[in-house]
């Protein structure tokens, strides 16, 4: 078993606004035992923006599910317009609830984040083995983040911020 542990400031590359401060050095923790892993979220805001995974896409593609353990929080999917590129350009996006105890599958040519929306810890397992492929990260960070930035709104909800970095981004659909 390991542990992995992402650095806030790792994380500013992702964010809505590069510049906001945390007094949280670890925004996120995987526990990684093949199969069956663990990644906790704490409850945190980095100024309006629920605290998230980093993102990324599966190479190769590779499907992946996940199951809430605790918490509340959703997954944000990405599918590109091409696999190989460009990034920026995206055929569809979806924000979707994850359910206590059940199993949601992503599909295998999307990139993806969870996002912690609750005051409490947020805890998912999931069934990835690095064994079966890699990560690409680069490609998430090199568009500051996913398409679209979750953000609390003033009445406590939550709102959906366009990354100015994609361009032609479809409407995100909500799921349930």
């Amino acid at each position: 078993m390991v542990v992995s542990i992402r650095k806030f400031e790792e994380m500013k590359d992702v964010l809505m606004d590069y510049n906001v401060q945390t007094p949280f050095l670890s925004p996120y923790y995987v526990i990684k035992n093949p199969g069956q892993n663990f990644t906790i979220l704490p409850p945190i805001l980095y100024g309006k923006e629920f605290n998230k995974t980093y993102g990324h896409y599966h190479v190769p593609d590779y499907p992946e599910k996940y199951k809430l353990l605790t918490g509340e929080g959703y997954v944000l999917v990405q599918k590109l317009v091409n696999r190989n590129g460009p990034f920026d350009k995206l055929k569809e996006i979806y924000f979707q609830k994850l359910k206590k105890d059940a199993w949601v599958e992503l599909p295998p040519d999307s990139a993806h984040i969870l996002i912690n929306v609750g005051n409490d810890l947020m805890i998912t397992q999931d069934d990835q083995s690095d064994a079966n492929f890699g990560h690409d990260y680069k490609s998430i960070a090199n568009l500051k983040g996913m398409g679209y930035y979750i953000v609390k709104g003033r009445e406590g909800d939550m709102e959906f911020i366009l990354n100015p970095n994609y361009k032609n981004l479809p409407e995100i659909q909500v799921k349930d």
